[in-house]
């Protein structure tokens, strides 16, 4: 077993001497804002979050349960770098780390695109400058707790904005059923067929029926 040395240097300091060095007011801790732990008795919980209390309770799991998210994700974190600002370099770099753990993206592999973004970093113009060390310090935050880090922090700490998802976080073939199911409703009130003039015309053939037909 490994020791570790630790080192006290200073007095423990209160949360309004942190708020000093924030950059961004909305960054700051609001001192007046109460804590409020969670109101449902474990018996609530067990009916209202069965799968977090089959997950933590019942298996003990204390691990935050994973999205399963695709690698599309990553690829277009890896094209925002344009949109960062001298301040904001070295949090991209985190996110990007960030943005790999959630998409199952090899250490690596993000290490070796961290690499080649450094190189378009580097040119931002800033007081500081980017260092080859802040890329092995962003590394660290490859880390399974980092699975459900929020969007809101994520633009928070890049000053990117992120559109959000406007399936309301519903899987892709649910949100298609409540669609059609309007669309429907629709076409009885209004004595219309939403599927006309959508897709291909009936009695077409292919793109070459039709060119042959022009000729």
């Amino acid at each position: 077993m490994s020791k570790l040395k630790a080192f006290k240097t200073g007095d423990r300091v209160s949360l309004d001497y942190i708020n000093r060095y924030v950059d961004e007011k909305e960054n700051m801790v609001d001192v007046n804002r109460p804590f409020r732990p969670s109101e449902y008795t474990l018996e609530e919980a067990k009916i209202k979050f069965p799968d977090w209390y089959q997950r933590v309770v019942v298996e003990k799991n204390r691990n935050q349960k994973k999205w399963n998210i695709k690698r599309d994700l990553y690829d277009w974190w890896l094209m925002q770098s344009h949109k960062i600002k001298g301040g904001h370099r070295y949090f991209y770099l985190m996110c990007m780390v960030i943005y790999a753990v959630k998409c199952d993206i090899y250490k690596d592999k993000v290490e070796k695109d961290m690499y080649k973004k450094f190189e378009e970093l580097s040119k931002i113009e800033h007081s500081n400058s980017l260092r080859k060390e802040d890329i092995i310090s962003a590394l660290e935050t490859y880390d399974r707790q980092y699975y459900n880090f929020k969007i809101d922090d994520i633009e928070k700490l890049t000053d990117i904005r992120i559109a959000r998802n406007k399936r309301n976080y519903r899987k892709q073939k649910v949100h298609l059923m409540g669609a059609r199911s309007i669309q429907e409703i629709n076409d009885k009130v209004n004595n219309t067929n939403w599927r006309e003039g959508n897709g291909r015309p009936k009695g077409s053939g292919t793109k070459e029926d039709l060119v042959k037909d022009y000729i």
